[in-house]
């Protein structure tokens, strides 16, 4: 007869109803679905024994791999613990693979009658203090330890396990899975890489997650929570792999690649995390989220596609981010649309004492590189540098290294005497959009020099729009900013920015060159005030220019560079050589474009100075002239521009020769004048040649030395003829003496064309120098 499985045929339990019940169960089971109405179930582990079956109940399992059998056969989110008689620790050596984990499951070596083991309470970048008793000692060779491969979520705490030579914990599918709390690779004390015996160990990857798993959490911000991960043959965490990315991968509170103290290296031989992943969260900005990376040979070394969030971390570096334990890379990997940093100081990562580079990027795009500490301390006051460059990129796009706002910039230090030629920022390949903001480069957060032995920054390779802007970048060992391509590159701008002087106008330290560029277009400084550079106090160059073609360089404040003649404040060439020739026919970078030159002294006249001036260059061209009062002197060929006053724009005529008196307001007596000339394409020259540095001088017109010639000076000439006391006018004269106090057209007799001579310049007859004016 057949059974009758209604509610009212469960009054009967005849054979055909138990069997299709067993089927359906058994059907549920394969599909790794939960029964419903399962009640979660407690083993409790007993004893050490590696003894197969289930359970005889649920508070005697003779061990691990019982309790383990037990919990799979169960539908419930079951819980392991451990209750052994003794003290421990209690080593469980299992001599062949443990029963992989196929149902929700706690494995807790934390539990209340775990023989004494206790979790961490510690805070993050503190020593571990977690006691444990539970250790699973691996069999060595191939062998794996735990696997799970559960649809739902799976949590593995408060052990110690080390000695598999396959991969400690492996995670096969599933999501929601938590490792915590575990070190994984050492002793129980977190002090070596060594089994309970005493001889050496291998273990492979410590935690592995593949196929089609996602959201596995490793560690947290709970002080309970934090994993010791070192040791490993291989890698700490291998997330991913070609063919099979698992997604969302958060790791947060561990230590990796070091001691329970984080204050030695237990390396992990490949990488503390290697990954082939979307979606990763490595640290975060909240309190106890980052993790300790050092020690490995790849910190962090991340695959397409790669994308995440990596925040609040500290990598090559001990636990209080004082020292250095260095990976040999820090960060190296190929990624996409990733944050690395955060502009709050949570989420800051410390990526210093590296032995090689603190963070090397090739082949990605979309990079927001933002409030991280690079080759410096945690305080940020003393070089902990990375060997060779603390950023290098190669064949990128859309990246930006630094972002505009409070604690968006990066801070960069480095090692001075670095044989590998350490610098802060190294851009090569092929790249494009690449925006450097507001960073600090070899200037610490107390104004100490922490430059590097090379470049600031330096670009090469072929690329197009690079964006400098707002950085300071100081005591660099080369060139503060070296933009150097092999073919012609568009867009490099330069604005805002701080090269050889602090923002608070203090030289630290000496750059070579401020800037150098090659094989580019672009601009350097802009329309507005905020886009100057201060370009100051370099040892060689303000800005040098090679192979650079339409290169505008324009109201900057460029001075006290170099100290010689060859050395100056725009150096078109980098030869120190002017090339001004007759119409401008030669060629070369910026066009060789001729100086603008003074060709006397530069007078002044009240809150005015008067500036005999001419352009010889190209013929039938319009130049933009700017003006810059400087306010110290070095050799006359080395001119500077300290501060823009003003432009105006001339037309050459045919003979390329335009010579006029200018009239140039906010000068004042005792500063130095100089110029510079841009085409119509962009092209500047140098800095104006000239008398005597082109000091602005007091003129003979001036004869009582107020600095400004007026019907007062022609009185005063009157005065002293008529022998009334004319006040102090030798003494203020002492500044600049005329041949006589009175002479003022300098004939050497004080008479009464003297004042004749200043009444025709007021009137406007004459010029300052006495030449008639045309009617």
């Amino acid at each position: 007869m057949a059974a009758n499985l209604e509610p009212a045929g469960f009054h009967n339990t005849g054979r055909a109803a138990t069997v299709a019940i067993l089927i359906l169960a058994a059907a549920f089971a394969l599909l790794g679905v939960e029964r419903t109405g399962a009640a979660a179930q407690t083993f409790t582990v007993i004893g050490t024994a590696d003894t197969g079956g289930t359970c005889p109940t649920s508070s005697t399992c003779a061990g691990l791999r019982q309790a383990i059998l037990s919990a799979n056969s169960n539908a419930g989110a079951d819980t392991i613990v451990f209750n052994i008689i003794g003290s421990g620790p209690h080593i469980f050596t299992p001599a062949t693979v443990l029963p992989t984990i196929t149902e929700a499951v706690t494995i807790d070596g934390f539990c209340a009658n775990c023989d004494g083991a206790t979790a961490n309470t510690a805070a993050l970048f503190q020593p571990i203090n977690a006691v444990y008793k539970i250790i699973i000692d691996g069999p060595g060779g191939s062998t794996n330890g735990i696997i799970i491969s559960s649809v739902t979520a799976v949590t593995i705490k408060g052990l110690v396990m080390h000695d598999f030579g396959g991969n400690a914990i492996q995670v096969t599918t599933g999501t929601g899975h938590a490792i915590k709390g575990n070190f994984l690779g050492t002793n129980a004390a977190g002090t070596a890489k060594l089994n309970q015996s005493g001889g050496a160990i291998v273990n492979g990857s410590l935690i592995r997650i593949s196929g089609t798993t996602s959201n596995v959490a490793v560690g947290g911000a709970n002080p309970a929570d934090r994993n010791l991960i070192s040791g490993s043959d291989a890698d700490g965490i291998a997330n991913g792999s070609s063919g099979t990315v698992a997604s969302g991968l958060t790791v947060r509170g561990n230590y990796i690649g070091t001691n329970a103290a984080g204050t030695a290296a237990i390396a992990n031989s490949t990488s503390g995390i290697v990954s082939v992943a979307t979606g990763f969260s490595i640290g975060g900005t909240a309190a106890g989220e980052g993790n300790l990376i050092s020690g490995n040979s790849f910190g962090l070394n991340m695959s397409p596609p790669a994308s995440g969030v990596i925040q609040g971390n500290r990598i090559g570096t001990n636990a209080a981010g004082t020292a250095a334990i260095g990976n040999i890379t820090g960060i190296l990997g190929s990624f996409s649309n990733t944050t690395i940093g955060s502009t709050s100081a949570g989420g800051r990562n410390l990526i210093s004492g590296n032995t090689a580079n603190g963070l090397v990027m090739s082949d990605s795009t979309g990079l927001d590189i933002a409030g991280n500490y690079l080759g410096v301390d945690i305080s940020g006051t003393l070089r902990l540098f990375n060997r060779n460059n603390d950023l290098t990129l190669q064949n990128v796009s859309d990246i930006d290294i630094g972002l505009a706002g409070a604690g968006g910039g990066n801070l960069f230090g480095g090692d001075p005497a670095s044989a590998g030629g350490n610098g802060a920022v190294r851009i090569s390949g092929t790249w494009t959009n690449v925006r450097v903001t507001n960073n600090t480069i070899g200037l610490g957060t107390g104004g100490q020099n922490l430059g590097h032995k090379g470049q600031g920054l330096d670009a090469s390779g072929t690329g197009s729009n690079l964006a400098i802007t707002g950085n300071t970048i100081v005591s660099s060992g080369s060139v503060g900013v070296r933009v150097v391509l092999d073919a012609l590159g568009s867009g490099v701008s330069l604005q805002g920015n701080y090269i050889g002087v602090t923002p608070a106008l203090v030289a630290r330290g000496t750059n070579s060159s401020g800037v150098l560029l090659a094989n580019v277009q672009g601009v350097v400084g802009g329309p507005l005030e905020a886009d100057a550079n201060y370009i100051a106090h370099n040892a060689l160059d303000g800005v040098a220019l090679t192979l650079a073609t339409n290169v505008t360089i324009t109201r900057n404040h460029i001075f006290n560079n170099g100290g010689t003649a060859q050395n100056i404040g725009i150096d078109i060439g980098n030869d120190g050589t002017p090339d001004d020739d007759p119409l401008d026919a030669d060629t070369g970078p910026n066009g060789n474009l001729n100086r603008p030159e003074t060709t006397g002294f530069v007078w002044i006249d009240g809150d005015h100075a008067i500036v005999p001036f001419r352009i010889r260059s190209l013929p039938n061209h319009e130049f933009t002239v700017e003006f810059f009062r400087n306010t110290t002197c070095k050799p006359s060929n080395n001119g500077q521009g300290e501060f823009f006053i003003g432009q105006t724009t001339l037309t050459t005529p045919a003979n390329g020769l335009v010579a006029l008196n200018l009239d140039i307001p906010g000068i004042a007596f005792g500063e130095h004048f100089s110029a510079t000339i841009t085409d119509e394409n962009g092209n500047t020259s140098e800095f104006s040649s000239g008398f005597s540095c082109n000091q602005v001088h007091r003129p003979t017109l001036d004869v009582n030395c107020d600095f400004d010639v007026s019907a007062a000076d022609a009185l005063a000439v009157m005065n002293l003829l008529a022998g009334i006391d004319v006040g102090n006018v030798a003494q203020e004269c002492e500044q600049e003496p005329a041949p006589f106090p009175g002479d003022a057209n300098q004939d050497f007799q004080e008479n009464i064309r003297d004042a004749i001579s200043i009444l025709r310049f007021e009137a406007g007859l004459d010029d300052i120098l006495g030449n008639e004016l045309p009617s």
